[in-house]
């Protein structure tokens, strides 16, 4: 309705300022619109579908379309390494996704107050695990404790509902993986992997 609107206007409109923002106001709309078909996309609940192994790169690149505003507007230097090589995994794709989700959100929100900012992404295949692991420089050498941060509720962070984290560790049990983390190394989820 919005993009209708404006389009409408900026047909009507002889003014060149008012049809720049108009274009504006329907670009952002369009991005929008994109943006929550994404999120429909991701937040979907499916079972575990082993007839239909997923892979981590179409997740990956998921999340990285999903953050991608965020991460440019904040300048944060963002790489994904060993994605390509990995096997695929008998987790449902919008499980995984959301898994990614909860724990990119929570790498990007740790950036904003960082003066170096990167979050990098490594996926490795060990013998019985993939292993996803997201470091960013605004966590490195924090602590936590394992047990307050899947807690639901639980936040370091004023105005948040500290929901993110303990749903995606939920989700992690849920397909029989394992989700840790080190200070030096930040957040990896381990997901088995059948040969």
């Amino acid at each position: 309705a919005i993009m209708a609107y404006a389009d409408l206007m900026h047909m009507d409109s002889s003014d060149e300022e008012t049809k720049k923002m108009l274009e504006n106001i329907m670009a952002c709309a369009k991005s929008s619109s994109e943006l929550l078909e994404k999120l429909t996309t991701i937040s979907r609940t499916a079972k575990r579908d082993t007839q239909r192994p997923c892979s981590v790169v179409e997740a990956l690149e998921a999340i990285s379309s999903l953050f991608a505003y965020e991460i440019k507007l904040m300048r944060i230097e963002y790489t994904v390494e060993g994605a390509e090589d990995c096997p695929r995994v008998d987790v449902s794709l919008p499980i995984l996704q959301r898994i990614l989700m909860h724990l990119m959100a929570n790498a990007v929100e740790c950036e904003r107050e960082g003066e170096r900012r990167s979050i990098t992404v490594k996926v490795a295949s060990e013998e019985n695990a993939l292993r996803i692991s997201i470091t960013n420089a605004g966590l490195r050498g924090i602590e936590f404790d394992v047990a307050q941060w899947s807690t639901p509720g639980f936040s370091t962070k004023d105005g948040h509902a500290g929901m993110g984290l303990s749903v995606a560790n939920t989700l992690t049990e849920s397909i029989g993986g394992t989700l840790s983390y080190e200070a030096e190394l930040g957040w990896t989820l381990s997901i088995p992997i059948d040969h």
